[in-house]
């Protein structure tokens, strides 16, 4: 289970295999090549033999431009290819006096399969992750967090009553990686999405977490035949359930186990339910909690009114760790792609050109994250602030060790360095 002061499981282990590499890791320079052949396994729905561009080259000027924080509109896009021409030429990407027109990149956006996208490079990344974790026995019965929230992508309406996309991300917390981005078109819809995200996945890992909008016993249920476990934040969508956990709480007679603990600045107050008690009889219901947060003592807003949650585990430090790190996908995922890559930005209007967008934007935030913990930044601002004007860089320090025999061979390299240090 990922820590509030480590934020990321997957990622702490990248951070701590390459802090003590032997070996250390070398930069080439095939960033480019690298990325095209990944970007080459996205299928072209285009018809042969009538286009001009390839679509790896295409996709790659869009991440180009994403990881700079410059892809705002297709129009954009197109402009900046041709004030850079001679650099795109560089590259690879475009042949001396061409270049893509922004229709060019409005229909590939229209039509391209998000999800081929996506999984072109989540496989690789999760691949990578997974053998770094392996390495350490310890991390093979821990739990990861899976969140769900919607992120409105504010410059997808438009007036006269064009409402804004909503997408509805299913988040790793604990890899740092977006599983899925589905446009919706309200608020409400983000309930029966969750839920058929969620029945797509063994869940037997993972504790899922999401605001108190999710806290439904269909969702609860969905979570628990995927062997999964949740705690959810009950507010008034919920009254009776509110009420009736209120109730407990105050309780001056002895109900339940009962516990407490500090953590990150909360308080917590558990409840562990017998197996006797029923209730209004929530879906897999086990422990019932009352927190405090005081991580805003210092800050004029600073309210400490309890906050309620259910949950289906009983272990209250998972729980505790949960509720901690429940807001990953919004204070992470999420802000970092209004803040650095100017998602909020984007002016696209069709459903399919919206996730094709939030897709690649949610690849580069992977990246990102995995370029800090190699490196041992600090913090996220740091690497944006290392990589933003210069994304080759960014390339070359990530993409290399997405391919296998590239990091068998690091990890087979350092494991022998250790064993001759030992000796």
């Amino acid at each position: 289970m990922n820590k509030a002061e480590t934020l990321v499981d997957g990622l702490n282990n990248v951070a701590l295999f390459f802090r003590d590499l032997h070996e250390p890791i070398k930069i080439g320079r095939r960033e480019i090549c690298s990325l095209m052949h990944i970007l080459s396994r996205v299928k072209d729905f285009r018809c042969p033999g009538k286009t001009v561009y390839r679509l790896e080259n295409l996709l790659a000027i869009c991440f180009l431009m994403s990881m700079k924080g410059q892809f705002q509109s297709f129009y954009f896009t197109s402009e900046y290819v041709r004030v850079h021409h001679d650099e795109f030429v560089d590259l690879g990407l475009i042949e001396k006096g061409k270049v893509p027109s922004h229709d060019t990149f409005r229909r590939v956006f229209g039509h391209l399969d998000a999800n081929g996208l996506r999984d072109a490079f989540l496989d690789r990344i999760r691949e990578f992750l997974d053998r770094l974790t392996r390495r350490d026995p310890r991390n093979r019965n821990k739990k990861k967090i899976l969140s769900g929230d919607g992120k409105t992508f504010n410059g997808s309406g438009r007036f006269g009553g064009v409402r804004n996309l909503n997408v509805f991300n299913l988040y790793d917390a604990s890899d740092a990686v977006c599983l899925s981005s589905v446009p919706l078109t309200d608020k409400e819809s983000e309930i029966p999405e969750f839920r058929r995200q969620l029945a797509r996945y063994d869940l037997s890992r993972y504790m899922v977490t999401a605001d108190a909008l999710h806290c439904q016993r269909a969702t609860c249920e969905t979570i628990l035949k995927r062997k999964g476990g949740y705690v959810f934040k009950v507010k008034l969508n919920q009254e009776g359930l509110l009420e009736e956990i209120v109730s407990c709480f105050e309780r001056t007679e002895r109900f339940g186990k009962r516990a407490t603990l500090e953590h990150n600045n909360c308080d917590y107050e558990f409840i562990t339910l017998p197996a006797s008690y029923v209730g209004r009889d929530w879906p897999g219901q086990k422990t019932f909690v009352r927190m405090i947060s005081h991580k805003r003592r210092k800050q004029r807003d600073y309210n400490p009114e309890p906050q309620y949650f259910v949950s289906s585990e009983s272990s209250i430090q998972l729980i505790a760790e949960a509720i901690d790190n429940r807001w990953q996908i919004e204070d992470g995922l999420h802000r970092f792609k209004d803040l650095v890559l100017g998602e909020d930005d984007c002016t696209f209007m069709d459903q399919n050109a919206v996730k094709v967008m939030a897709t690649i934007n949610n690849t580069v935030y992977s990246l990102y994250r995995i370029a800090s913990s190699i490196l041992g930044h600090k913090s996220m601002t740091e690497t944006r602030i290392r990589f933003m004007d210069d994304p080759i860089s960014l390339l070359s320090t990530v993409l290399p060790l997405l391919e296998k025999k590239n990091l068998t061979k690091l990890i087979r390299a350092n494991m022998r360095g250790g064993k001759q240090k030992a000796q």
